[in-house]
């Protein structure tokens, strides 16, 4: 799972300068790509398995997952279905790693189709039965999400569904997120979220750093600006839309076309 391009994303290049205002980074995910599997894979892929994979099972004409990142996700879609499944991830340090992924996956070479443009630019594809938007909706502006919504209905069968994770409280305090040890060498990632003034954004700031035999580190930085919404504010979109609410499944906000 991956949230897709920021409108804004930044990144501090070293501990020390991390106090001071981040730079813009003109190629969002540059950082967070290089540790993305090693740190999140496993629960991730529990987490689809455990939500998504029977959704996926079910579908008969296809599934559109929009934010593919690495393809953690995808790859359990590909593995549950016998349908093409679409991934749309804009950017190009993620989609990297899920395009190795795929190169490495049979159920993945066999049924997924990956998009590099942003999915209201996609270009016309069938009409799909599955929608996936996970780790996703809450790095889009207000405006952008209304567009997401219309795409969705745009591009549901009748009868489809629309499926978005909840999303639990924001980092207000460092938290360490996973920690992994690879042979002697310990990987680890936190996150924090700061108010932006003026703003309904909330900066998150994810260090990762990596520590070798002998105390020796390395740190890096990445930042994006993310747009909290609750589930009230989320539901009440989806249906100006036209989707209206599906059934019930923990973890999800399911909508149905």
């Amino acid at each position: 799972m991956s949230r897709t391009r920021p409108a804004t994303v930044t990144r501090a290049p070293s501990a020390q300068a991390s106090s001071s205002a981040p730079v813009p980074d003109a190629e969002p995910y540059r950082v967070t790509s290089e540790f993305y599997d090693l740190l999140h894979r496993s629960r991730y892929r529990r987490k689809a398995q455990r939500e998504l994979a029977s959704l996926a099972r079910s579908a008969r004409a296809g599934i559109l997952e929009v934010g593919a990142g690495t393809g953690i996700v995808t790859e359990v879609l590909a593995e549950s279905t016998s349908v093409p499944v679409h991934a749309v991830e804009p950017s190009r340090p993620m989609r990297a790693v899920l395009l190795s992924r795929w190169a490495g996956s049979t159920p993945m070479r066999r049924h997924v189709r990956v998009y590099p443009e942003p999915v209201q630019e996609l270009r016309p594809i069938e009409p799909v039965d599955l929608m996936v938007c996970v780790n996703f909706v809450d790095a889009l502006p207000p405006p952008t999400r209304d567009r997401l919504w219309s795409t969705a209905r745009a591009m549901l069968r009748p009868g489809g569904l629309l499926v978005v994770d909840r999303t639990g409280p924001a980092p207000v305090r460092p938290t360490t997120l996973s920690t992994v040890d690879v042979g002697d060498t310990r990987y680890e990632v936190s996150v924090v979220a700061s108010p932006i003034a003026g703003s309904r954004c909330l900066r998150w700031t994810f260090h990762y750093r990596v520590t070798a035999p002998g105390g020796a580190a390395r740190e890096e930085f990445e930042s994006f600006d993310l747009w909290p919404v609750d589930e009230a504010e989320l539901r009440a979109e989806v249906s100006s839309a036209g989707l209206t609410a599906g059934p019930e499944r923990p973890g999800l906000l399911v909508f149905r076309r």
